[in-house]
């Protein structure tokens, strides 16, 4: 039976299960969310001012799965914390360390938790939504680290919109004239004239 693929959401993170020779490989499913609070989903603790957020969909993963509450993310901006979570390694020895326009790519040699899923754990491997670690062209496109599928947002730049002209299926760009005249206003007057990332990306 084919494994199905693990999903990496980088808009929104890293499980590592271990497991014994044998049994069946767990599906990992990691989620990282910029500028989410740990006490905001429904299913952890709340001392946020402002309450939890509606999270049914996440609780019922928290209820199946693994909830890890001693943890914190490698850096405080997205570039050099999504290199951490990678690669593994702190920013004081990790290749990127700041956010910067057009983004600072990967080197060919870094080695990420996606290539040893797939090298020495024979995963099948997908990364969804915003990536920040190099553009298609450069050493640190996904598909160079690791990833079998990709589908989102190449740079920090291209993930502040969320109503962009394209994003990026693996090499190729993703059409989506539709939000050729969107605005924030039009599409919250009216939906069906837009296309948001965000439910492109969890569809």
């Amino acid at each position: 039976m084919m494994e199905r693929p693990i999903l990496f959401s980088l808009f929104i993170a890293f499980l590592c299960i271990s497991f014994t020779y044998g049994q069946t490989k767990p599906n990992i499913l990691f989620i990282l969310a910029d500028d989410m609070g740990y006490g905001e989903p429904g299913k952890f603790p709340s001392t946020s001012p402002h309450g939890r957020i509606s999270t049914p969909t996440l609780d019922a993963f928290a209820e199946q799965g693994m909830r890890f509450t001693d943890a914190y993310t490698g850096e405080a901006v997205c570039a050099p914390s999504r290199c951490a979570l990678m690669t593994g390694y702190h920013t004081g020895h990790g290749r990127i360390r700041g956010n910067y326009p057009g983004d600072y790519p990967l080197s060919k040699t870094d080695v990420t938790i996606a290539s040893l899923l797939k090298k020495k754990a024979g995963y099948n491997t997908a990364l969804v939504g915003k990536w920040g670690l190099g553009q298609n062209g450069t050493t640190g496109a996904p598909r160079l680290h690791g990833f079998d599928y990709y589908f989102g947002q190449l740079t920090q730049d291209e993930a502040h919109n969320y109503y962009p002209l394209y994003v990026w299926e693996n090499e190729k760009e993703y059409d989506l004239y539709i939000n050729r005249n969107a605005s924030r206003t039009r599409c919250m007057d009216d939906p069906s004239s837009c296309t948001w990332t965000q439910d492109l990306f969890t569809s």
